[in-house]
């Protein structure tokens, strides 16, 4: 495969991922609303709701194998974030709290 060919891989994985995560925290939220106002299917919805959280984990080590190849091929001293980059992560994941 050339470069552009996992170049285009590479997006639509991570358009997959993000659009998975979208709509898995979409739903675990419609769920924890219904857990809020009817606390006793908790036991019938918690199954529910894990394998939501499941799913948002799998993608998690997803990312996590796609940034290990990425780096495989990239020298050391270029692995390193940048303070921009380092605070777009932080704001990110603050946001998905």
């Amino acid at each position: 495969m050339s470069n552009d060919d996992n170049g285009g891989l590479l997006e639509k994985a991570l358009k997959n991922i993000e659009n998975d995560r979208q709509r898995t925290s979409k739903l675990l939220t419609g769920l924890e609303e219904v857990l809020q106002c009817q606390p006793h299917d908790y036991k019938d919805l918690g199954t529910t709701a894990a394998k939501f959280v499941e799913t948002l984990q799998r993608s998690n080590e997803q990312l996590v194998k796609i940034v290990a190849m990425l780096n495989k091929d990239t020298p050391q001293e270029s692995r390193t974030l940048s303070k921009e980059e380092k605070e777009s992560l932080y704001n990110d994941l603050e946001e998905q709290k």
